[in-house]
């Protein structure tokens, strides 16, 4: 009987998995502002769907949310060809070193991340960003990038962004910034201050 459950659990799991898929493929082919995202970033997040939620400590609920919520605001990255996506959702905890107000609209935080997620950075994140992972919640400010302002579109993000020297958990996309050299997560999609 318990064999049975466990088998009986695997495929309700597996089956909102594949619906989820199709639901996200539909919305796509339905939602223009979804469309403005370049196809293959948008394929590359939907795969990596039913992996990732295996991984995070999370419903299939408040999965299906987060990669919502996500795919919402990578409509607002301007210029996403620059950025290469690693993991499409991912969350991290760190202390909070810097941060600083981008001329695109998105807030630049460097993220001293806690022991055991040093795997996160490369060399440009340890030379250039002082050891720290960037973190960047976008349309935070009013973009006054030319090349951002489209991808603005009149889109606030609400994000609290914690102050200085704040223990943090981080949630997003985890990604290479191909203009830059170093690993971010961006967009961030929550930012919760922890003990």
């Amino acid at each position: 009987m318990k064999k049975r459950n466990w088998i009986l659990g695997g495929a309700v799991i597996a089956a909102a998995g594949v619906l989820t898929y199709y639901a996200i493929i539909n919305k796509t082919k339905t939602n223009p502002s979804i469309n403005n995202v370049e196809e293959n970033k948008l394929e590359n997040i939907i795969q990596h769907d039913t992996i990732r939620k295996d991984t995070l400590n999370i419903s299939n609920v408040e999965y299906a949310s987060d990669m919502n919520q996500l795919r919402m605001l990578w409509t607002h990255v301007y210029n996403p060809k620059r950025l290469v996506v690693n993991d499409s959702l991912i969350t991290v905890t760190g202390t909070i070193i810097t941060k600083r107000r981008e001329p695109d609209g998105d807030s630049h935080i460097n993220l001293l991340l806690d022991k055991g997620y040093e795997y996160l950075l490369n060399s440009h994140n340890i030379e250039r960003q002082k050891g720290c992972l960037v973190c960047e919640p976008v349309c935070v400010y009013k973009a006054t990038q030319k090349d951002a302002i489209d991808a603005v579109n009149g889109y606030t993000n609400d994000i609290k962004i914690p102050k200085v020297g704040t223990h943090v958990k981080m949630t997003g996309s985890y990604i290479l910034d191909k203009q830059h050299g170093w690993m971010e997560i961006h967009p961030v999609l929550s930012i919760e201050e922890i003990n």
